[in-house]
């Protein structure tokens, strides 16, 4: 998935969902994106990028919520699947 570049300066709010279309805020954190070294098809530098919280916001989560608030542009919710430690 493509994440616009803002985003990488924002707070993020991690939340769990509590029903169809209602979700708690559980925490917040932040990304690092870190160069690849390769380009994508277009040219354009390609990252790595990396989630940062505590631990135990994660620990015995098999998915979240990530909600990030654009100025502007309203909130945007990314459902992210815990697959790996």
């Amino acid at each position: 998935m493509l994440l616009p570049p803002h985003y990488l300066n924002a707070v993020v709010s991690i939340e769990k969902k509590t029903g169809e279309d209602s979700f708690q805020s559980i925490a917040t954190g932040f990304l690092a994106g870190f160069l690849t070294g390769e380009k994508t098809p277009e040219g354009k530098d390609s990252y790595w990028v990396f989630l940062v919280t505590n631990r135990h916001v994660l620990e015995g989560k098999s998915q979240v919520t990530l909600r990030f608030n654009a100025i502007g542009k309203g909130a945007k919710r990314y459902p992210l699947a815990l697959v790996d430690k």
